[in-house]
């Protein structure tokens, strides 16, 4: 069973962590094109989003941050491609670790935890 209340919140929370990742990440190259920043927004909203409506039985934090490293996979791979390994590594940190406050904020400040559903 899928909350509304969690989708939304995790939502906007990946939403919120995608302006708070471009504005912290800026000052770390010369020049932020405008469709990095699209991407970098999306990207956490995404996690937010897959947080929010998965089904998936995992404790919390675990949950958090393999959607985080699952979803940053779609940014980490070609920052590989281009022979950059360490942003590849970068970009998989900060995905589990957006992924884990997502669902921290989610579930525990939000009061909209996972619901936990018998065996089907």
């Amino acid at each position: 069973m899928i909350s509304g209340k969690r989708g939304f919140w995790a939502t906007v929370l990946g939403i919120i962590s995608g302006i708070l990742c471009y504005l912290l990440g800026r000052g770390s190259i010369p020049y932020y094109p405008t469709w990095m920043v699209i991407v970098t927004i999306l990207n956490r909203a995404l996690i937010g989003f897959c947080i929010g409506t998965s089904s998936l039985r995992l404790p919390w934090a675990v949950h958090g941050i393999f959607w985080g490293l699952l979803i940053s996979l779609m940014m980490a791979i070609p920052a590989w491609g281009q022979g950059s390994s360490q942003d590849f590594f970068l970009l998989m940190i900060a995905g589990a670790i957006w992924g884990f406050f997502i669902e921290l904020f989610t579930s525990k400040v939000f009061k909209a935890p996972a619901v936990k559903t018998g065996s089907a």
